[in-house]
């Protein structure tokens, strides 16, 4: 499950229907696995409401159009990967990412919803933005006071712009995992000795040209 149960609390609970916050749940759930399943203009109401086991009415009193109800389940995904900060950024970008990676590949269908959301930036635009909203945004703040600290300790280049940084290391991460078996040139698959030798390889660009030269 995506959203989980303590999610309710934020659900308005409505009197008189005491199943009405596991339902909206459930719904939200079902949503998000026929957005997974069959893509955004594949997917219907009907298919949502016989994986959640409720009526089409009752999807239609809390939402007025699919696009309504794939945004509020967007905004409601939980993530557990923590932003890990032991005061050198290089072994804690590995650290990240590798929890990352562990997370889309012990969860298959957090992995097609991932990729059903990309799909999405260009044909349902809205869309696209709510899972941005929800799952890069508040890290990418976080990463960027990561990689200001570390540029105030001299783990860093100070001339470079924090929001380039997080493009040199995630770039090569996301080429692998999206484009890298579309590749011709066949790359080696991704995983965690490649994604530690990758980060390595960038951050031997973003060192001091002092530390970097005498490396």
């Amino acid at each position: 499950m995506i959203i989980p149960e303590s999610a309710s609390d934020s659900v308005q609970r409505r009197p008189g229907r005491p199943r009405s916050v596991q339902a909206h749940i459930a719904i939200l759930n079902a949503a998000l696995e026929e957005l997974a399943d069959a893509g955004y203009q594949g997917m219907t109401i009907e298919g949502v409401a016989a994986r959640a086991g409720v009526s089409k009415a009752t999807i239609y009193r809390r939402w007025s159009s699919k696009e309504e109800l794939i945004i509020e389940a967007a905004h409601r995904i939980y993530t557990d990967i923590p932003i890990i900060n032991t005061g050198h950024l290089q072994r804690d970008f590995v650290a990240i990412y590798t929890l990352a990676y562990r997370a889309l590949q012990q969860n298959p269908f957090l992995q097609r919803l991932f990729f059903r959301a990309i799909g999405e930036a260009h044909a349902n635009p809205e869309i696209y933005r709510a899972f941005v909203e929800r799952l890069f945004a508040p890290r990418l703040q976080q990463f960027i006071e990561l990689i200001r600290e570390a540029q105030e300790r001299g783990e860093l280049r100070r001339d470079l712009d924090p929001w380039l940084v997080i493009d040199l290391i995630a770039g090569p991460l996301f080429y692998h995992l999206m484009l890298g078996p579309l590749a011709p040139s066949q790359p080696p698959p991704l995983d965690e000795s490649l994604i530690e030798r990758l980060i390595e390889a960038v951050f031997l660009g973003l060192a001091p040209r002092s530390a970097a030269s005498s490396s």
